[in-house]
């Protein structure tokens, strides 16, 4: 479980980014997510892949969890 939801697209990655405004999606945190060239920033899910992980949703499936609104950028 959650090897697909872990593959994310080059597409997906692409929109993180270009949406982030370079910024980290926490309002509280101000971190830059690419500075000179190297990304700084890493994807997270929203809910979690694993079910040890922090907001896990069992109702949830792999393509639900690997779908472009359950990620952020931090």
């Amino acid at each position: 479980m959650g090897s697909l939801a872990r593959n994310y697209t080059d597409n997906t990655v692409k929109k993180l980014y270009a949406l982030s405004r370079n910024a980290c999606a926490n309002p509280e945190c101000g971190k830059i997510l690419i500075e000179d060239g190297i990304h700084l920033g890493e994807i997270a899910h929203i809910s979690a892949v694993s079910p040890n992980g922090p907001r896990y949703d069992p109702n949830m499936n792999d393509n639900e969890r690997r779908d472009f609104k359950n990620y952020f950028l931090c």
